[in-house]
Parts: C-alpha cells; structure tokens; sequence
C-alpha cells in the first residue's frame, strides 16, 4: 500500500487519500476484520484520524463493526467494492 502523502497529481485531497487507504486496509483484512489501532498502524494513519474517518465511513454504510469482536470491516452494502467483484 502506498505510503500516505504519495502525491501522483496536482489536486490531491489527503483526507480521501487516508479514507481510501483505510477502506483498503478493511478489504485486505477479509471477514474478521480489524481493529482500529491495527487499521490505523496498517495505513500510516493517526489514530484519532481514522477514528473519524471510520465514524463517517460507518454513517454512511461503508464500514460495519462485528458485535462480538470489536473489529471493523467492509460492511456489506459495499462489499462489492471491497471484493473487487
């Protein structure tokens, strides 16, 4: 995964970048998920960054978290995307 801050043009917009980066890190970890500190660890993201970048993305269905584990992943409404299908 690139590193954030990697900058490939000119209009680039670091907060999508990070979201994007931790919806990637969400896909790779597969069904069980992952805790936000490892999320956060995976990406290059601070933690209390992804914490409201997992928060919004939540909101607005993009990342569910499992009851019994704590852990956060893809959430099915677009597991499409993360599956790459």
């Amino acid at each position: 995964m690139p590193i954030i801050g990697s900058r490939p043009e000119a209009r680039y917009v670091e907060a999508i970048d990070r979201a994007l980066h931790l919806l990637t890190a969400l896909a790779e970890a597969g069904p069980g998920g992952s805790a936000l500190t490892n999320l956060a660890t995976a990406t290059g993201v601070n933690k209390s960054t992804a914490y409201g970048a997992r928060s919004t993305m939540r909101e607005h269905g993009f990342v569910s978290q499992s009851e019994p584990t704590g852990n956060y992943g893809s959430a099915r409404r677009h597991g499409h995307w993360a599956s790459g299908s």
